[in-house]
């Protein structure tokens, strides 16, 4: 039994075997006694076969740099969109600095304008305490005239 196991794994004629080509496509079932007659016989077939996963392959290269090549047109688009995005964050950063410095300034100027006007709100209630103290003067004097017309 022993010797029949080895027989039939190494040295029987009879033992299936697979064609070198059987990656491409060909799945013939071949023995040991007829594996170089099958390779004579179909090399034209095994050619064909290898000829068309060549021409497939090819066809695949060609889809997949026209895909690449789509990638990147896509790419450089997006490099472009970028470039126009940090421009203008870079001129929305510049605007946005020139009105924060328009915004102090106007912002200083109404602080000091707001200053002068209470001021001059300040010296406006002074010269009204003066006229009504003035008036009160005049009032007062005119009582005077008056009271002294009186007795005369």
């Amino acid at each position: 039994i022993e010797e029949m196991k080895n027989h039939l794994q190494n040295e029987c004629c009879l033992k299936p075997l697979e064609c070198k080509f059987k990656e491409f496509g060909c799945d013939d079932i071949l023995f040991e006694f007829n594996s170089q007659e099958h390779l004579q016989l179909k090399s034209s077939q095994h050619l064909n076969l290898l000829l068309n996963l060549i021409k497939k392959q090819k066809d695949e290269i060609g889809l997949l740099n026209k895909q690449i090549e789509h990638l990147l047109n896509e790419k450089q688009q997006w490099n472009e969109k970028e470039k126009e995005i940090k421009k203008s964050e870079i001129h929305f950063q510049q605007e946005s600095l020139k009105y924060r410095a328009d915004f102090e300034f106007l912002k200083n100027d109404f602080n000091q304008k707001e200053k002068q006007i209470q001021e001059q709100f300040i010296q406006l209630q002074i010269k009204d305490d003066e006229i009504n103290t003035l008036k009160q003067d005049i009032e007062l004097k005119d009582k005077q005239i008056i009271d002294k017309n009186k007795f005369k």
